[in-house]
């Protein structure tokens, strides 16, 4: 899709956040927002989706060079900072 828009991708950010920690945030954020989708059995069923499809690709960008991380840990907006810094030093 980016060769189609005469686009390159610069570099991949994945933010680091355990599988526990996360399930806690979405289960919460289901609470919050009174979300059905957000379950325990669709969190584990994400995860394992990802584990399978989504996770390799970083690998892929590793090699290439172009792969950044982030701790997600902390607070969102200090998370979005780092990542605007990421960005910004390309």
């Amino acid at each position: 899709m980016l060769k189609e828009l005469g686009l390159k991708l610069d570099c991949m950010v994945e933010i680091l956040l355990s599988e526990e920690e996360s399930t806690k945030r979405i289960l919460k954020r289901a609470e919050i927002e009174g979300r059905s989708d957000d379950n325990p059995e669709t969190v584990k069923a994400r995860f394992e989706e990802y584990r399978g499809k989504t996770a390799p690709i970083a690998d892929h960008y590793k090699k290439l060079g172009l792969y950044k991380s982030v701790d997600g840990f902390g607070k969102i907006e200090d998370i979005q900072k780092k990542i605007v810094e990421i960005i910004e030093n390309i």
